[in-house]
């Protein structure tokens, strides 16, 4: 089944209240009878939820209301009989990524975090240390810019953030449409689900949600050659193509049910199906009996999942077990304290040193769709290189 994640919440104030925990679902329903539906405003955020201005003056709340910041799901749990922070509730009510399975349900399907002390592969510890060569260095900024950010993330800090606060700023700060890479695009819609890696022998219990990230960022279509752009969709259909970077926010503001745990796992889903995507590509090239070529392509994507108070990047990459199935690995790479200054220089020297190395993996992608045209143009038949390729 196709479920994309739950985006709409409802936030309810008003005075707290004390009730037995034989009859709080009950309440519940009659106060949320008693409510008028424009008091609440919806989004597509599911941790962004702001009463309208006007709510405490137009709306007249009794004074047995709820305790503030129950969100849709809660409210299930409560109404269930379950505990009001939803920890013993049902998964019909949870996404799946917030189930407490849900990481050793990505393990069956081939998808793992990396434990601390473990090594990765030599070439991806190169683009490690490439992405974070930089951080520790003096910032450049304008000193009044640096003010206004500092004082924008330590009020996050302190007072907690919706969703879409914090996606705002990482926009202006990192992910600019006009500071972006011209061949660079940011999209925020849900992924194809044809590429998540999906291990179908478990049969429909081990299938995991398709991903949404919040921020994906890949290449435009207009940044290959006019030839190869009808053809892209061969190995993408996604809006990005070739994605290497996923993003997700998660809010920590008052009202916040979720946690970055759970964003965390919406991200490995995402970077193993931009992985899975880019293995789908060398295959082909290998298909072609270019094997120096399909060397060359990097198959490792990145992911930043973060809150108004700190950023986790990630990188995920693929390994070939002895049983010929595919493992997606995710390692943690640091975190950065968005309040500190310097932290905050540093995720953005990690970030420009992704679209760098983005760029030339570009041009490696290019090579490769090369090789590959002629089988599409005329099946059957190889293609062989020629000298000075």
């Amino acid at each position: 089944m196709h479920e994309t994640r739950s985006r709409e919440t409802y936030s309810l104030y008003g005075n707290p209240l004390t009730f037995r925990q034989s009859s709080h679902g009950e309440s519940l329903l009659n106060w949320l009878e008693s409510v008028k539906p424009h008091g609440l405003r919806r989004c597509r955020s599911e941790t962004n939820i702001q009463l309208l201005p006007d709510f405490y003056a137009n709306t007249a709340l009794p004074d047995t209301a709820v305790a503030p910041s129950l969100d849709q799901d809660t409210f299930r749990h409560v109404a269930g009989g379950s505990r009001l922070d939803g920890s013993d509730s049902s998964s019909e009510v949870q996404p799946k990524a917030a189930w407490r399975n849900f990481r050793p349900m990505l393990f069956a399907n081939g998808i793992s975090m990396v434990k601390a002390g473990e090594k990765v592969p030599s070439n991806i510890q190169s683009v490690l240390d490439f992405i974070t060569s930089e951080c520790g260095q003096p910032l450049n900024a304008g000193k009044s810019a640096l003010e206004q950010d500092s004082k924008k993330c330590e009020n996050m800090a302190i007072e907690g953030a919706y969703e879409e606060d914090i996606k705002d700023f990482f926009c202006r700060y990192l992910f600019s449409s006009k500071s972006l890479p011209d061949n660079i695009r940011r999209n925020g819609t849900v992924m194809e689900r044809e590429d998540i890696p999906i291990a179908r022998s478990w049969g429909a219990g081990s299938a995991i949600s398709t991903p949404d990230p919040d921020l994906l960022l890949g290449y435009d279509s207009w940044s290959f050659p006019m030839t190869q752009i009808p053809y892209l969709y061969h190995w993408d259909m996604n809006n990005t193509k070739f994605s290497f970077l996923s993003v997700d926010y998660q809010g920590d503001h008052n009202c916040s049910t979720s946690r970055l745990w759970v964003n965390t796992n919406h991200c490995m889903v995402a970077t193993a199906t931009c992985v899975q995507i880019m293995k789908k590509l060398r295959a082909a090239v290998l298909e072609r009996g270019d094997v120096e070529v399909a060397s060359t392509l990097d198959q490792h994507v990145f992911g930043l999942v973060t809150n108004g108070t700190e950023a986790r990047l990630f990188v995920t990459y693929p390994e070939e077990s002895e049983d010929a199935h595919i493992k997606f690995h995710t390692k943690f790479i640091r975190g950065f304290l968005l309040y500190d200054t310097q932290h905050r220089g540093d995720l953005k020297r990690c970030t420009d040193k992704i679209f760098e190395w983005a760029e030339e993996r570009r041009g490696r992608i290019k090579v490769a769709i090369n090789v590959i045209l002629p089988g599409i143009l005329a099946p059957g038949k190889k293609r062989k290189r020629q000298r000075g390729e």
